[in-house]
């Protein structure tokens, strides 16, 4: 019988992702929750250990600003 999977919590924090101004000097901002992200090619991925929960061109990206810890997120250790 194989042992049963061990598990952590991981934290999730919240991210506020600026974006470049627009054409009309407008800058929007997002928030999300997440583990963290990373850039993939053209693409930045914030994401949980499960699925994306948000994907952005990197090039309209201003800043990334990580705020508080908000939850934790449970996942297998290998």
């Amino acid at each position: 019988m194989p042992p049963s999977p061990r598990t952590t919590s991981m934290p999730i924090y919240e991210y506020t992702v600026l974006r470049k101004p627009d054409a009309n000097g407008v800058q929007s901002q997002r928030t999300v929750r997440a583990l963290g992200y990373r850039e993939d090619g053209p693409w930045t991925i914030f994401d949980d250990a499960y699925s994306t929960t948000l994907t952005v061109r990197s090039e309209l990206i201003e800043e990334i600003v990580r705020g508080d810890r908000v939850d934790t997120q449970e996942v297998e250790q290998l």
